[in-house]
């Protein structure tokens, strides 16, 4: 028998009549994963037998789980249990827990509470496969049962402060090098090439939304389109172009016009919605990731799993995936 003071390392809310099978997987999928029990309600009798519900599901929901998963449609909610579920989870997001819950839409219709703000976790199933909402969950759960970073007296942050920027002048002199130059341009060709894989396997498996692509390898760019919105990823070489760092620029926009040399260049500029850099960073094996040189001007379209407001270093992979998903993202909003 589970003891009654158990936390939950996720508790999952659903409508019984309609997302059961779904309850299910995600237990199946997560308890393996996890150091502790997921509830789903059938599986915890013991805990609810001879209660309320208010007294039976309350203290899971408001405070005897690390994370929350909500199987969110029309119905939940409104009665019965979810009633009682949404309540108490609406009075912990109020009360200052921020980071603890996570939304799956089961349907096409379902829409957030009225007291959640946008920024919550909001994936939508009908959509998007359940690997990566699972995937997403471990990740939640990882970051809120992580261990606090000791604190720093101000001598500690003041060497660590030193060092960093040695390290960051250290990296700015090489790029600004020959050998520099060309580790990171080699870094940049290899990230098209892996777009140009990506976006091919992603219209084999997404024939509904299959990108449109097309690389200039003499411009060192690619650029991708759904629908009428495009990106633009190019290399911009700091010799032609009189910068001092080598730097990819990714940029969005709604139209594109034609230059000589097949170059794609914006309609005009106020048809560009982002413009970023992406910085190389010289790792230890000489391979480059890449820094989101900013923060994102337009975090609406951020994918879930990117720390929004904040720069961000990329994998390759990474960076493709944050890509793709922008696109669709604005395409699917207009």
């Amino acid at each position: 028998m589970i003891p009654m003071n158990t936390i939950f390392e996720v508790a999952i809310s659903f409508v019984d009549q309609f997302d059961r099978g779904m309850a299910e997987r995600l237990f199946v999928d997560l308890a393996p994963r996890l150091t502790g029990d997921v509830f789903v309600y059938w599986r915890h009798q013991d805990l609810l037998a001879g209660k309320r519900q208010e007294d039976g599901f309350g203290p899971i929901f408001r405070s005897n789980s690390r994370v929350v998963v909500v199987l969110l449609r029309p119905e939940w909610g409104g009665k019965g249990g979810t009633l009682v579920e949404a309540q108490e989870i609406q009075r912990r997001h109020l009360t200052g827990d921020k980071d603890f819950l996570y939304f799956l839409a089961t349907t096409t219709n379902a829409r957030l509470p009225d007291w959640a703000p946008p920024s919550l976790v909001y994936y939508d199933l009908t959509k998007y496969p359940i690997g990566e909402a699972i995937e997403g969950i471990v990740e939640m759960h990882r970051r809120r049962t992580a261990a606090p970073k000791p604190a720093l007296s101000a001598l500690a942050k003041m060497r660590l402060q030193r060092q960093s920027k040695k390290e960051r002048n250290e990296e700015q002199w090489f790029l600004e090098s020959s050998e520099g130059r060309d580790i990171a341009r080699q870094a940049a060709r290899s990230l098209l090439d892996e777009i140009a894989t990506y976006v091919e396997s992603f219209n084999r498996d997404n024939p509904d939304f299959r990108l449109s692509f097309r690389m200039n390898r003499m411009r060192d760019q690619v650029l991708i389109a759904y629908d009428k919105n495009t990106a633009i990823v190019s290399w911009d070489d700091p010799i032609s172009k009189g910068n001092t760092i080598p730097q990819i620029v990714y940029s969005e926009c709604d139209g594109l016009r034609q230059l000589r040399y097949d170059e794609a260049v914006p309609d005009s500029p106020g048809n560009v919605h982002i413009a970023i850099a992406l910085i190389p960073r010289i790792q230890d094996d000489g391979v480059a990731a890449w820094l989101l040189d900013e923060s994102d001007p337009d975090d609406r379209y951020v994918p879930n799993w990117i720390e929004k407001g904040r720069p961000r270093v990329f994998t390759p992979q990474e960076f493709v995936e944050y890509l793709v998903e922008r696109i669709l993202a604005r395409a699917l909003a207009e």
